[in-house]
């Protein structure tokens, strides 16, 4: 009944002795861990959502804790622990190099400090760094808060995936009792080539990302503005089909962006899975360069480029105060793009 026991057998594996006895244990565990998942993995979202209001978001803090905060080693556990489930898989690329980053990363932290700590305090950086082989501080922390960005996207990705197969058990028995079929879908249009499906963005069947360049941008104002999540499938195949916007950039595509970032709170999780995709950097090549990039000064309290995007959500608060509103967002995101460089931004 314990619930942190049953993840913790769940990484159970053989060191010496019967490998048998092991093997039969391990299945046992398995096949336990499956049949009781319905009920068990709303218990582990809660348990991680509980942990995260505690420990705040790794990516973000200058003295991380490297197992216990959001996007940290737990949460990495938790996706695996999913995955053996077979109700929902994790997006599997980057996520077991993002896990062994953080890992490397606690090895030498217990190296260098001689203590079995997952805090990585101000003072430990350097050193930890060093053990690394990084640059400085800084470099590492950029490196961890990648790896926690990773995670923390993959967990997104993931517990919703869970929640949408979960709701649909619930109600395909009823369903299949009224209808005798199961019912096609329900999709929604909410721009051009895009369509609310299940509760998330998805592409239009006549979509055609491959000649439609504004069309990343586009659906991501309309999942923005209707504050949804673009699913996984939709992000990815947008990514794989996108194309640089001609410079000067087309009047749609910059008023998609405005759009965008004029939405408010919900421009953050579309504007993270832009990112987690590659897409950001494609239409801003001058983000890769603040992307995760940490400041040290206790007065902020995000990264360089979560702080431009927070910027611009509270500018959409404003924008029925001044003349040019389009101006306001683009001044808003791009104010410190800057600090990428050396000098003075």
């Amino acid at each position: 009944e314990d619930l942190k026991a049953q993840l913790g057998l769940l990484d159970a594996r053989h060191v010496a002795g019967d490998l048998g006895l092991v093997s039969g244990v391990r299945t046992a565990i398995l096949a336990d861990w499956r049949n009781s998942a319905p009920k068990r993995l709303p218990e582990l979202d809660e348990l991680c959502r509980e942990r995260a209001e505690r420990q705040g978001e790794l990516q973000f803090l200058l003295e991380p804790d490297l197992k216990e905060a959001r996007g940290g080693l737990r949460d990495a556990t938790a996706l695996r622990a999913v995955a053996a489930s077979w109700v929902a898989d994790a997006p599997r690329e980057g996520l077991y190099d993002a896990r062994r980053r953080l890992l490397d990363a606690r090895d030498a932290l217990h190296l260098t400090t001689g203590r079995a700590t997952d805090r990585l305090a101000l003072q430990e950086q350097d050193p930890v760094a060093a053990e690394l082989g990084l640059l400085d501080a800084d470099a590492l922390l950029r490196q961890v808060y990648e790896a926690a960005r990773t995670v923390s996207y993959a967990s997104d990705v993931t517990w919703r995936e869970v929640n949408r197969v979960l709701r649909s058990r619930a109600v395909r028995p009823r369903l299949r009792a009224m209808l005798g079929a199961k019912p096609a879908p329900d999709r929604s249009p909410l721009a051009e080539g895009v369509v609310e499906q299940d509760g998330e963005v998805v592409l239009a069947r006549t979509a055609r990302p491959e000649r439609d360049l504004v069309l990343p941008l586009r659906a991501a104002a309309a999942a923005a503005q209707a504050g949804l999540p673009i699913s996984l499938h939709a992000v990815r195949r947008l990514a794989a089909a996108a194309k640089p916007l001609p410079v000067p950039w087309p009047a749609e595509a910059r008023q998609e962006l405005v759009t965008l970032l004029g939405a408010g709170e919900s421009t953050v999780p579309v504007w993270e899975a832009l990112e987690a995709e590659g897409l950001i950097t494609q239409f801003l090549p001058d983000w890769e360069r603040v992307r995760c990039r940490p400041q040290r000064n206790p007065v902020h309290t995000w990264t360089v480029d979560r702080h431009l995007v927070e910027t611009a959500v509270q500018a959409s608060s404003l924008t029925r105060r001044v003349g040019r509103p389009d101006l306001l967002l683009i001044c808003a995101l791009l104010h410190d793009i800057g600090k990428g460089w050396p000098g003075d931004h």
